[in-house]
This record gives C-alpha cells, structure tokens and sequence, in this order.
C-alpha cells in the first residue's frame, strides 16, 4: 500500500503568508508605540530633572546663605555662596562661613532659558551686601546686568520667580514646551522653599 505525499496547496501558502505578515505588522506596530512611549517618557523626565537640578542648588545656595544680603529682581535671585562653583560643596550648617561667590539665578525671556552664575569676591568675608549693592569688578550694578551669563540649566522657562514668604524663600518654576505629534503642550509647574541661615 502506497501513500501519496501531499503538499500545501497556493491557497493554503497565500492563507498562511497573509497570517504572518499580519502578525509582523501588528508585532511591528506594537514595538513603534512603545519605543515612542518610552521616548517621551525619558523626555519628560528629562525636563523634570532640569527643574529639580536648578532648585536643588537654589535650596542648597539660599540655606548657606544670609538673610540680609538675598537680592531680588524680575527673572533674577542672588544670594551670597560660601563656596567657588568649581569648588567643594560646603554645607550651610557650619558654623562662621566664609562668603566667596555670589550664586546668581536668572531666566532670558526671549530665549526662555534658565541660568546659574557664580560671581567670585575679590577676598572671602563673613558678611556680604546684596549683590545690586556690591562691588564685584564691574561698580555698582542692578541684577539685570549680572543676567543670562554662566551655565544654562533649563531651557523652555517660562516663569522664574523668588520671592520671600515668611522666613522662607520660594522659587516657583514653570515652564511649557511642545511635542511633534501631541497637541497639548507639556507643561512643569513647581515651587522649591528654602531657609537662609539666620532665619528665625
């Protein structure tokens, strides 16, 4: 008894090509959606992380700092820092520090960017005057002229804003930016607080 060997016929090869390449293109479909999902959720915390990393060293700058020698304008803070920007880290908490640099906060408005400057004394002091009211190589000068100088933190900035509340000093940060392919624009809104050291 013989059996004959049957093979797949056209129908039943197009039937099967047709299911797979289904099953590609959903597959495909499937790992372009995430890898964009990921994508935007790493741009996202990208954004975030500039935030944090400007008020980090705002928190940081205004906890070391004194009360007396804050300075405020629009789109600009300065507060007396005891250490140089290439120097250690110093910690507010110790005891008869040594001002070296004034730390400058700023915001461009027409290129939305946000900005850290540090700007050295000539000699360390233990007691320092506002920056608008010292002297640090250039005469007497207003905030606006120190501005948009140093290092670049955030970029799509839409609102810097220090204030004084209280005993403390607030930072608000706000910025918006938009997506290729989303119509809503993301947007960061957030307020860091921060105590200079001889607040009571």
């Amino acid at each position: 008894m013989s059996f004959a060997r049957r093979g797949f016929t056209l129908l039943e090869t197009l039937v099967v090509a047709g299911i797979l390449l289904t099953v590609t293109a959903i597959a495909s479909s499937a790992f372009e959606s995430g890898v964009l999902t990921l994508s935007k959720i790493n741009a996202r915390a990208d954004y975030v992380q500039s935030f944090q990393v400007l008020g980090s060293n705002f928190v940081r700058d205004t906890q070391a700092s004194r009360r007396q020698a804050l300075d405020f304008a629009s789109n600009a803070y300065a507060c007396p820092s005891p250490q140089r920007s290439e120097g250690p880290q110093i910690s507010g908490l110790e005891p008869g520090l040594n001002y070296q640099s004034y730390r400058l906060y700023s915001r461009r408005p027409v290129e939305r960017d946000g900005w850290l400057r540090s700007l050295p004394l000539t000699s360390p002091s233990a007691e320092v005057l506002p920056l608008s009211e010292a002297d640090v190589g250039w005469g007497i000068q207003g905030l606006g002229f120190y501005t948009g100088v140093g290092k670049m933190l955030v970029t799509d900035l839409d609102i810097l804003d220090a204030h004084s509340q209280g005993a403390a000093v607030v930072l608000h940060l706000r910025g918006t930016r938009h997506h290729h392919g989303r119509s809503a624009p993301e947007t960061v809104d957030i307020s860091f607080w921060a105590y200079p050291r001889n607040s009571n």
